[in-house]
């Protein structure tokens, strides 16, 4: 599947492929009719895809996409017969760090500079850092 932050900053807007949370509720739907109950998993691979190539607007993008797709998942079932666990099968470090003005992007979206894999924005004299252990 394509970065969610990929397809939404295409002009204009070109989704070719559902998302989790579309392909969440559809199975929903589906496997509801089946009157023994059902198991699915959801999975949000692009998570950790975007934590190993060091790109923290995907990650945090892809982790809002899994919040949306559990928000569907517990309106579309019942809390009486229904179980709903969240886990990850491993996790990466992402730490947020420097001293950025208030409104100052951290995702990077303005011009930066590369310093041995550290962003720095040159429009302010306030930086922030996304460190990455893998």
């Amino acid at each position: 599947m394509n970065y969610l932050l990929d397809t939404l900053e295409q002009t204009p807007v070109k989704q070719t492929e559902p998302t989790l949370t579309e392909m969440t509720e559809k199975a929903i739907k589906i496997l509801k009719k089946n009157k023994q109950g059902f198991f699915l998993l959801v999975e949000s691979s692009n998570i950790d895809k975007a934590h190993h190539i060091g790109v923290a607007a995907k990650a945090l993008r892809e982790t809002l996409q899994l919040d949306d797709a559990i928000t569907s998942a517990l309106a579309l079932t019942d809390a009486e017969d229904t179980l709903i666990i969240t886990t990850a099968d491993h996790a990466h470090t992402m730490t947020m760090a420097g001293y950025p003005q208030r409104g100052n992007p951290i995702l990077g979206k303005k011009i930066t500079i590369n310093i041995n894999n550290n962003l720095f924005n040159v429009n302010s004299n306030k930086f922030v850092f996304f460190y990455f252990q893998l």
